[in-house]
């Protein structure tokens, strides 16, 4: 099994150095792991975007592979603890990240939703966790996944409904910005509007992007404040504003920026839904056909997660 787990490393680096020359390609890089690998995270600024929908995509990508014991959740670096067997985060956010983590494989993107690298985590996870390459792996598997996905059914059944995060006063279908840093603001104060943050959270917004892009892919940027900015947060609210123009968003056309503005987990069951439609072609032109801000919240809903 070594020498298949070596092959499948070089492959992923694509003979990149582990560590700093890695990341920078956005690559895979070997840590100290040895073995199968179990436990995944994300690990992104905050934990409230960025990350719970590239664990979403990946989770489910691991999922329909057989891996049913493999975990992936969701953290904010300032969080992270030694704990994990491989470790997912924006390439930005490398240097960060991966020395709380030094006993993982470090897997580095450049967007959250539709990278390449969610295949090739799952082909590593072929060499890792397969038995002499039977299928014991996933019998074995089989009943965790069942377990898992009911409790992931659980979650999201008790998470609140759409119109409770998105009301339609915070549902832009016309926005009025041109550039990134209007968008971000733009979002954020229908987020001030609803009385769910207070106008610093705003600032925050901005000082996130500086440190990383929240551009995830498919056309969607999901800005939200700070980890240290938390405290600005009243309660769990979304905003929706839709650019049918596009805007320039670091070399990368948005078309919609969700605001986040998370204090729990509340908003993570619609993260995972909005990972879902992104990946759907035909759902995001549903979204930029909305002809309403009042049918935005029945299209966000109709992904199961």
């Amino acid at each position: 099994m070594k020498g298949k787990k070596s092959s499948v490393s070089s492959m992923l680096t694509g003979g990149a150095a582990a560590g700093g020359a890695a990341a920078s390609a956005g690559a895979v890089a070997a840590g100290d792991h040895q073995g199968p690998i179990h436990k995944i995270v994300f690990a992104c600024d905050a934990g409230m975007g960025s990350s719970a929908m590239g664990a979403s995509v990946l989770r489910r990508k691991i999922q329909a592979a057989g891996f049913g014991d493999v975990t992936v959740v969701n953290k904010a670096i300032s969080n992270l603890q030694d704990e994990f067997d491989l470790i997912i985060t924006h390439q930005d956010l490398a240097d960060r990240a991966g020395p709380r983590v030094p006993s993982a494989v470090l897997v580095t993107v450049d967007n959250f939703i539709n990278s390449p690298k969610y295949d090739q985590v799952v082909e590593l996870l072929e060499s890792t966790n397969r038995d002499g390459g039977t299928d014991q792996h996933a019998a074995a598997a089989a009943p965790a996944a069942g377990a898992a996905g009911a409790a992931a059914g659980a979650g999201a059944a008790a998470g609140p409904a759409t119109s409770d995060l998105l009301s339609r006063e915070s549902i832009v279908l016309e926005g009025s910005a041109r550039s990134r840093d209007e968008a971000i603001t733009e979002a954020g104060r229908l987020l001030v509007a609803s009385g769910s943050v207070d106008p610093s959270y705003v600032d925050a917004m901005h000082e996130r992007e500086r440190s990383v892009s929240t551009y995830v892919g498919n056309l969607l940027a999901i800005p939200h404040g700070t980890n240290e900015a938390k405290s600005a947060i009243k309660k769990t609210t979304l905003s929706f504003v839709r650019y049918p123009q596009g805007i320039d968003w670091n070399g990368n056309e948005v078309k919609f920026a969700v605001g986040i503005a998370g204090m729990g987990d509340d908003h993570l069951a619609l993260l995972q839904q909005l990972a879902g439609i992104f990946l759907d072609e035909a759902k995001v032109a549903r979204l930029e056909a909305a002809t309403s801000a009042d049918n935005v919240p029945a299209l966000l809903s109709e992904v199961d997660v």
